[in-house]
């Protein structure tokens, strides 16, 4: 039971990472760095115990298939130039990826932050 839970809350962990890699959010590059080390760690205990105890093999091997393709997503995300990324999600909308682009060069300035919030919510 106690793998179960650890499992949900990691992959809960994930998929609130890939939302901060596909919205550009700030700090979506550790966000995404932090859920692929979880994801590995979780990965390699699992085949860890399956070596282990060869009875949980059937039960463990869904864990290991959603780690596996989440750790290949967060692979694609981390290696993907931002630009590439973004002319690739939201080319409908090159306001906002301009208002990106200036806040990587200036994400100090509050006038680029209030610029990039208000094209961020333009579009939902």
């Amino acid at each position: 039971i106690s793998l179960s839970i650890a499992g949900g809350l990691i992959y809960s962990f994930s998929f609130i990472a890939i939302m901060f890699a596909v919205c550009f959010y700030p700090g979506m590059k550790a966000i995404l760095i932090t859920a692929l080390s979880v994801n590995i760690v979780f990965l390699l205990s699992c085949a860890v115990i399956v070596r282990i105890n060869k009875d949980k093999v059937d039960y463990l091997l869904q864990f290991m298939w959603r780690s596996v393709v989440l750790v290949s997503v967060f692979l694609a995300l981390v290696i993907l130039p931002v630009d590439r990324r973004l002319s690739t999600l939201y080319k409908e909308h090159p306001a906002f990826i301009q208002a990106y682009k200036e806040y990587l060069e200036n994400p100090d300035d509050t006038q680029v932050q209030a610029q990039l919030k208000e094209q961020r919510s333009a579009f939902r």
